[in-house]
């Protein structure tokens, strides 16, 4: 039952129903008897959904926090891998110094640890958090290195996401016409 409701908490936050995915996954978290990796998963939906929401970062924080911990019992790499890369980036909106730790930790474990969906590779993450830390003209680097290496792997979902990204860091840049 807890896999089914992460899953459904997924696609309602794909979808742009972030109040419904994050409910969804706060019910997979709460229930009994729930593997590891799947109350990791759930905690990196619940706070993937705060995030994008922008309510009680705080709490997103931690629910990140425990998702690589969950992640790192359990032995998978990838539920790590998503909470560190979460609370990096939760922590780079706070404004909370050290942000980069987390995401440096998610690094070391290379790009395979974060799954074959480009867009959840931690240096995807970092360059999102350059769209409001003002590192604009790094990020445009990695979105277009990002794009290609979906495009090439045929991973297309993450080329969407990568490529609006890409447009944001442009307009922030002053690259108008790029955007």
């Amino acid at each position: 039952r807890s896999k089914a409701l992460v899953r459904l908490g997924w696609v309602c936050l794909y979808e742009g129903n972030q109040p419904r995915a994050a409910g969804l996954a706060r019910a997979a978290v709460s229930e009994g008897g729930t593997e590891l990796s799947t109350y990791a998963e759930g905690e990196s939906c619940l706070t993937a959904a705060l995030f994008m929401m922008g309510e009680d970062l705080e709490h997103a924080a931690l629910g990140a926090t425990r998702a690589a911990d969950l992640g790192k019992r359990s032995g998978d790499r990838l539920r790590q891998n998503d909470g560190l890369i979460l609370r990096g980036v939760v922590d780079s909106l706070r404004g909370v110094p050290g942000w980069e730790a987390s995401l440096r930790a998610a690094e070391d474990q290379g790009e395979a640890a974060a799954g074959w969906r480009v867009h959840g590779w931690p240096s995807a993450l970092r360059a999102t958090a350059g769209l409001w830390t003002d590192d604009h003209v790094a990020s445009i680097d990695t979105f277009r290195r990002l794009i290609a290496e979906a495009i090439e792997r045929g991973d297309e979902v993450s080329v969407p996401e990568l490529q609006a990204h890409l447009a944001v860091a442009e307009f922030l840049a002053g690259r108008w016409e790029a955007a």
